[in-house]
C-alpha cells in the first residue's frame, strides 16, 4: 500500500514519527502490517519507513541507518555564534553548523572545524599558515585557544597583541654606601616587565643603611599575537 499527502501532512508525519513513535493508545502515523511504510507527494515517494528497524530513508527504499539519505546532498544551516573554539550549549552536542564557507561541530562545547583553513582562535582574523608564513610558530596558549608566537618584542604589523610578552631573566647591583646587593628578575611571560629590587641593605661595618628601591626591567623578547 502507497499513502501519498500533500507538502504540509508529509512534514508533519515524519515529525510525529521521529519526535514521537506511534503507540496504538497515541496519534501518529503507525503501520501495523509487515510492509514498509513510504511516504510521498506529488505522486512520488520521498520517504521510506523501514518495517521492523524503524529506519528512516530519504531517496532510498531500503535505509541501512537510523537516516539513510541518498542520490543527494543534505543542506546544513548556519547555528548563530559558529566560529572556531567559541562556545556552543551542552545540549548541541553533535550538531552540525555550515558558517563563512566551512563546517563545524559541537564537541566539548565548543565548535571545531571540519577541513579547511584553520584560524588561530580566540576571535583572530589570521589563519595558522598565516602565522607560519610571517615566520611564527603556532602554540596552544593559557587563553584555550592556538596563537602565534613571534621571536620579536611587539607583533608584526597587522597582528593583535595579546598582551603577554616573554621577558628573558635580568640581574642588577647596586653599591651604596659601601654596601652591594643583587637581585634577578625570573624569565617567563607577562604582562608587563617584572622588577627587581634593592631594600633594606646593611652597611659592612653593620650600620644601617637606610632602604631604597631600584628596578631593572627584563628585556622582552618574545610576543603572544593574534
Amino acid at each position: 500500500m502507497k499513502l501519498f499527502l500533500t507538502k504540509a501532512a508529509l512534514v508533519m508525519g515524519i515529525l510525529l514519527v521521529l519526535a514521537h513513535p506511534a503507540m496504538a493508545d497515541e496519534p501518529g502515523i503507525n503501520s501495523s502490517g509487515t510492509s514498509d511504510l513510504p511516504l510521498g507527494a506529488g505522486g512520488k515517494v520521498g520517504i521510506t519507513i523501514k518495517n521492523g528497524t524503524g529506519y528512516v530513508g530519504i531517496g532510498t527504499s531500503s535505509p541501512q541507518a537510523l537516516l539513510d539519505v541518498q542520490g543527494g546532498g543534505v543542506r546544513i544551516g548556519t547555528v548563530s555564534g559558529t566560529q572556531e573554539n567559541a562556545a556552543c550549549p551542552a545540549e548541541s552536542e553533535g550538531t552540525l553548523s555550515f558558517s563563512q564557507g566551512l563546517l563545524y561541530i559541537c564537541v566539548a562545547q565548543k565548535w571545531v572545524k571540519l577541513g579547511g583553513e584553520s584560524y588561530l582562535g580566540c576571535n583572530s582574523t589570521h589563519t595558522m599558515t598565516d602565522c607560519t608564513g610571517a615566520g611564527g610558530s603556532v602554540i596552544a596558549s593559557t587563553f584555550g585557544c592556538n596563537v602565534c608566537q613571534f621571536s620579536y618584542p611587539a607583533c608584526p604589523s597587522g597582528w593583535t597583541s595579546t598582551g603577554w610578552t616573554y621577558f628573558s631573566a635580568n640581574s642588577g647591583s647596586q653599591n651604596w654606601d659601601g654596601c652591594t646587593n643583587s637581585c634577578t628578575t625570573s624569565a617567563g611571560w607577562a604582562q608587563s616587565a617584572p622588577v627587581c629590587t634593592f631594600c633594606n641593605r646593611t652597611c659592612q661595618d653593620n650600620c644601617l643603611c637606610g632602604c631604597m628601591t631600584e628596578y631593572v626591567y627584563g628585556t622582552p623578547t618574545t610576543s603572544w599575537c593574534l
